[in-house]
C-alpha cells in the first residue's frame, strides 16, 4: 500500500474558447453569411501535451451541422472577434 497523498492540481486555464457561428442566409453572390459567434465552450491543454487537447462543450448548438466551429485564443479580448472573418465570410448579426 502506498502512504501518497494526492495534491489538489491547480485547474489549467483554457488554451482556446470555442465559438461557434450558425449560417443564417446567403449574400448576393450565394456565399453563406454566418451569425455572430457565440462562445459555446472551451479546449485545455493535457497534462501530456503530445496527446492533444480536450474540448469541453458548455453548450451544444442544434445548428452545429449548419455552422462553423472557431478556436479563439483564450487570451483573446472578445471584443477583437471581428478578426475571425478576416477571411472575406461576410458576416450579419444575429436575428437578421
Amino acid at each position: 500500500m502506498s502512504n501518497q497523498t494526492q495534491t489538489p492540481t491547480k485547474k489549467s486555464p483554457p488554451v482556446y474558447r470555442l465559438c461557434f457561428s450558425a449560417k443564417n442566409g446567403t449574400d448576393r453572390n450565394g456565399q453563406p453569411t454566418l451569425a455572430y459567434p457565440v462562445e459555446i465552450g472551451a479546449v485545455f491543454e493535457r497534462r501530456e501535451r503530445d496527446k492533444g487537447l480536450i474540448a469541453k462543450f458548455t453548450i451544444i448548438p442544434t445548428e452545429l451541422k449548419d455552422g462553423v466551429l472557431f478556436l479563439m485564443p483564450a487570451d483573446t479580448d472578445r471584443r477583437q472577434e471581428s478578426d475571425l472573418f478576416e477571411a472575406g465570410v461576410e458576416t450579419a448579426e444575429a436575428g437578421q
